[in-house]
């Protein structure tokens, strides 16, 4: 019993450690803030849970366990809180996605609505102030 619960264990601390490995690696890989802050929201809460499980089995007194579970359960919380904070503040400020079809919707507005989005609305006004001069 001792033997599967260090197996385990030590599998769990495995996985959690390669998916902060694979969350790091997106942070330098992706192009823009919303998919750097996808790849580390989602896989750092998925790795420290992990690690954090893998500790679990591991202490010899229960309230080592316990207070483990409070530290999973404040993560969990707290991560994607922050994550949908910092996207909130990007949007806020005008930062907005790198790509095809960010690049598109920026050029043609919005076609739902009919409106222009901001960055078009401003280079037309611009342009055409220049226009008129």
């Amino acid at each position: 019993m001792e033997a599967l619960r260090e197996i385990s264990s030590g599998i769990l601390l495995c996985f959690g450690a390669a998916f902060c490995v694979i969350g790091a690696l997106g942070l330098l890989r992706f192009p823009d803030v919303y998919s750097r802050m996808h790849a580390s929201g989602i896989v750092d809460t998925l790795g420290s849970a992990l690690i954090l499980l893998g500790l679990m089995l591991e202490p010899t007194h229960w309230t080592v366990a316990v207070k483990l579970a409070g530290i999973l359960f404040f993560l969990y919380i707290t991560s994607s809180t922050a994550t949908h904070a910092l996207a909130h503040a990007a949007f806020t400020s005008g930062i907005e996605p790198v790509g095809e079809k960010a690049a598109g919707e920026r050029a043609a507005g919005d076609t739902a609505t009919g409106r222009l989005s901001a960055t078009t609305a401003a280079s037309a006004a611009s342009a055409g102030s220049v226009g008129a001069e």
